[in-house]
C-alpha cells in the first residue's frame, strides 16, 4: 500500500488542491530613507474557487450552499 504523502504531486494537482481550499496571503511594504516612508504599499490576495468564496463570504450559489 503506497502513502499518499510519498506520491509525486504534479503542479496541476497542487493547484487545484490550493484553489479548492482557497488561499489568503497579506502584506505591507514600506520603502523610506533616513526614516521619511517614501512608499507603501498593502498587499491582499486572494485564490479560491467560486464555490470556496460563496462558502467565505456566507452566500450561496444557484440557492445552495454545500
Amino acid at each position: 500500500m503506497t502513502d499518499v504523502r510519498d506520491a509525486p504531486t504534479s503542479l496541476v494537482e497542487a493547484l487545484d488542491r490550493l484553489i479548492d481550499r482557497g488561499v489568503y496571503a497579506g502584506g505591507d511594504l514600506v520603502i523610506s530613507i533616513a526614516g521619511v516612508e517614501l512608499i507603501a504599499v498593502a498587499l491582499d490576495v486572494v485564490l479560491a474557487s467560486v464555490e470556496q468564496a460563496a462558502r467565505w463570504r456566507g452566500r450561496p450559489i444557484d440557492g445552495q450552499l454545500s
